[in-house]
């Protein structure tokens, strides 16, 4: 027996999982070597262990999982911010060599110890907004040299937690300027090979200025090939017919879907792939178009929610933010939104075994909220109710007094 740590009784114990949430009004927790043991009503807790913890007052979930970052990246595009607001859209200033292109040169100047410093400093901001697991893709590097550089940040980033951090390859994040598409793609080839084991995924970005459908095809088939798992960013910026083909490569999620029709979302959800959306991006853009809920709700398809950290076109933090703007601008209740940064986050990461609720087996990964609810997120809007924050059943962040 390892050691075990009894926490309650807690005012309430959210349990996410297939059928929704589980709310446990007088709830308890028992912790062995970082796992649940067990959860349930304090009334039935396992007997012959004295509470460590009592939490009466608070609410207790599990820790938010971010399936769709770019935390490491040099520099920042507070210019192109003004841009937008003088009427610029985000498609002109990537097309001008702004957006990404930016980012990538400032990325490829940056120093690796730099790259990871100011990645270590957003990580502290997303703990502290209640975010425990998160994923994070390269893509501003575009050379075998650059890319590697940000694998070897992500990779310390992992080693050094507190946060559970998940890997993916992005080189298909756009063609760089100076290179000529064919002869990209042979670099992208030769880069997944060169990184197998060094990152869990690859994605594509398949849209308007960046990869087409057959080159996403040629890329995903040979990283299947590799042993990677796949994901896709599709249909941001215009119709891209990507859904079916995603289908058929079985990739665990596709993300942001602003512009794909409901006979689209049919293949996904046949295919039970996860939707990630990111409605920060639609607001810090001032997009209009938004991802269809409603259809994505009618097919039964998983729906994530995620930061989309990044300097161009989503400089957020908070999971608690991107809850509410899916509730406000997307149309999600509150409870599909828990659930999106939750139990379908972690299936986002094929992660759905080990993080995204409080069930036994998974780890103790969970918020102490200051308040009686977890509806709160939603009724306080400005205010991060995180009390704090623990990772492998032990305290990784408490607010300041």
């Amino acid at each position: 027996m390892g050691h075990r740590i009894l926490i309650g009784p807690i005012g309430q114990l959210v349990i996410p999982g297939d059928t929704g949430l589980t709310l446990l009004e007088g709830g308890g927790l028992l912790i062995e070597e970082g796992r649940i043991l067990w959860s349930g009503a304090w009334k039935d807790r396992p007997a012959g262990h004295t509470p460590v913890e009592a939490f009466p007052d608070a609410c207790i979930l599990p820790g938010f999982v971010d399936p769709h970052t770019h935390v490491v990246y040099g520099g920042d595009r507070f210019r192109e911010f003004l841009m937008r607001q003088q009427g610029k859209t985000y498609a002109e200033i990537l097309e001008a060599g702004g957006g990404i292109h930016w980012t990538v040169q400032h990325t490829r100047k940056a120093a690796e110890e730099q790259l990871y410093r100011t990645a270590r400093t957003r990580l502290k901001e997303m703990l502290a907004a209640g975010t425990t697991t998160l994923e994070i893709k390269t893509g501003y590097g575009l050379t075998l040299e650059d890319e590697g550089k940000m694998l070897r940040v992500i990779s310390r980033l992992q080693r050094e937690g507190p946060q559970r951090v998940v890997s993916t390859f992005l080189g298909a994040h756009v063609v760089p300027k100076d290179v000529p598409r064919t002869a990209y793609m042979e670099t992208l080839f030769r880069m997944m090979e060169h990184f197998r084991g060094q990152a869990t995924f690859v994605d594509v970005f398949v849209d308007r200025g960046a990869f087409n459908v057959e080159e996403a095809d040629q890329l995903l088939r040979h990283a299947r090939n590799l042993g990677y798992a796949l994901k896709v960013h599709m249909d941001e910026l215009s119709h891209t017919g990507m859904a079916v083909h995603a289908a058929e490569h079985r990739v665990v999620s596709a993300d942001h879907l602003d512009h794909t029709p409901p006979e689209d979302l049919v293949h996904l959800a046949r295919a039970d792939i996860v939707a990630v959306l990111l409605p920060t991006v639609t607001l810090f853009l001032q997009g209009e178009r938004l991802p269809d809920v409603n259809s994505m709700r009618r097919l039964g398809i998983r729906m994530a929610l995620a930061t989309d950290m990044n300097p161009g076109s989503s400089p957020y933090y908070s999971q608690q933010t991107v809850m509410r703007e899916a509730v406000r601008l997307l149309g999600m209740t509150p409870e599909e939104a828990l659930l999106g940064v939750t139990w379908h986050a972690a299936r986002a990461l094929n992660m759905h075994h080990q993080v995204g609720t409080l069930r036994p087996g998974f780890f103790a990964d969970f918020l102490v909220l200051d308040r009686p609810h977890w509806g709160y997120i939603f009724y306080e809007p400005d205010r991060n109710p995180v009390r704090e924050v623990w990772i492998h059943g032990e305290r990784q962040w408490i607010r300041p007094a």
